[in-house]
């Protein structure tokens, strides 16, 4: 978690360093090259006193900078699709959320139970349900119909005709077009998959430096991508940086087995590969016991 961690917030500097090779010019550019020679020497440490046969280096997610931010919210508004609750217009609902972020988790509680007027303004939905047939969130690059799951007023029968109304619209947006994001069905090309009812019913193919919000303009840059230079004005652990697409799946000392080949973005591969070096140390185990015995 630490490397991410770092990723998050000193991305821009990060690859900067990279831009210059590695030329420091800056105090932070020197705690940069520290922290990861650091951690190869701890990979080092690790492989010279363990000693494995092999060496399987897996991560759910590579890291890559945060130069947008994206909100579909807008784009379905603008449509016609939703209605924005008035009274989480703007500025002011950014700041309840930026608040919140700030706030410990126990303080958020007291002033709750305290004031339940900041609790309800703080978890509000931004947008009026009865009137609202599309919704997106923070963190997820998709939308989804506002049906029963929401208690929205969308049909079962209704959906698909929406999607694609909502897909082709999308597709034909010359902000979305010009920002290389373009929206196909995704719920429904899942039918009976475990966990189908969180899925997008719409999913947004996006450049892998956008984060998806649920306030503001459709496309923003981000104004944290930029070097660091105080924690003053850091207001979440995504600063400059923001996960990857590619996951990372690094094998070492297995070069004469035939491992399965798979598609490069399943992370199921991982666990395939584990699966056949256990195999074929196990027969290697028996033959060996095999020849000792006829020895």
């Amino acid at each position: 978690m630490g490397l991410s961690r770092i990723c998050y917030l000193l991305m821009a500097d990060i690859l900067g360093l990279i831009d210059k090779s590695n030329r420091v010019d800056t105090e932070t550019d020197r705690l940069i090259l520290d922290f990861f020679s650091h951690n190869d020497r701890l990979y080092r440490k690790l492989v010279e006193e363990l000693a494995p046969d092999r060496i399987l280096v897996v991560s759910d997610h590579g890291m890559s900078p945060y130069t947008h931010h994206v909100n579909l919210n807008d784009f379905l508004v603008k449509g016609g699709w939703q209605r924005k609750n008035a009274s989480m217009d703007g500025w002011l609902r950014a700041v309840g959320k930026t608040l919140k972020s700030l706030l410990p988790v126990h303080f958020r509680r007291n002033l709750g139970k305290k004031l339940p007027g900041v609790r309800e303004f703080v978890g509000k939905q931004n947008y009026v349900s009865k009137d609202t047939v599309a919704i997106a969130t923070s963190y997820i690059p998709g939308i989804y119909m506002n049906d029963a799951r929401f208690g929205g007023p969308v049909a079962p029968e209704e959906k698909e005709k929406l999607v694609m109304e909502i897909v082709g619209r999308f597709n034909a947006y010359g902000r979305a077009k010009r920002n290389g994001l373009s929206a196909r069905p995704y719920a429904a090309e899942h039918k009976g998959r475990y966990a189908q009812a969180f899925l997008p019913d719409i999913w947004v193919d996006h450049p892998n430096t956008i984060f998806f919000n649920d306030y503001g303009p459709f496309i923003a840059k981000n104004r944290q991508y930029k070097p660091f230079d105080s924690f003053a004005y850091v207001v979440s652990d995504m600063n400059s940086g923001i996960k990857g697409v590619q996951p990372l799946l690094c094998l070492v000392g297995a070069s004469k087995e035939k491992l399965p080949v798979v598609n490069t973005g399943d992370l199921t591969q991982a666990y395939r590969i584990m699966q056949e070096c256990m195999v074929v140390s196990a027969t290697n185990s028996g033959s060996h016991e095999k020849r000792a015995v006829r020895s």
